[in-house]
């Protein structure tokens, strides 16, 4: 039974390398060639900025969807998916140090994972020595 299942994973695995890449029917130099000639501009002038290319040369803005106001989420800010009180609870140790990679060492976020840590050793422990056979 072991060996079929083995068998079907390995044929399920192996049909999703096998699909063909897409194909774009998008010339993506065409769509970048606005974008390009703004960033030439900007590079022969250093004094440029939004205000000015807007007032002056509003030809190079012409097709470019520019953001003024953009939100970036860093990385650090928090932990992906779960918060990292739960890192360090389902994976201890190593969620310990997930959480120090991806927060870059953010002390309120390293804080919170070595608690969860701490809180499930302290309950597997106790749970160990309450019925020391209950994990046969």
């Amino acid at each position: 039974m072991k060996n079929t299942l083995f068998a079907i994973l390995c044929l399920f695995s192996m049909a999703s390398f096998a699909v063909e890449p897409l194909e774009m029917d998008i010339d993506v130099n065409a769509e970048f060639a606005a974008l390009d000639r703004l960033e030439q501009a900007v590079e022969a002038n250093s004094n440029l900025d939004y205000e000015t290319v807007k007032a002056n040369h509003s030809n190079l803005i012409e097709g470019v969807e520019i953001m003024q106001e953009s939100s970036v989420a860093v990385a650090g800010d928090q932990m992906p998916v779960l918060g990292a009180f739960w890192w360090g609870c389902c994976l201890g140790i190593v969620g310990l140090l997930i959480v120090y990679i991806v927060t870059d060492n953010d002390k309120d976020q390293m804080k919170q994972a070595l608690i969860g840590c701490v809180i499930v050793t302290v309950l597997v422990g106790v749970g160990g020595f309450v019925n020391p056979f209950g994990w046969f």
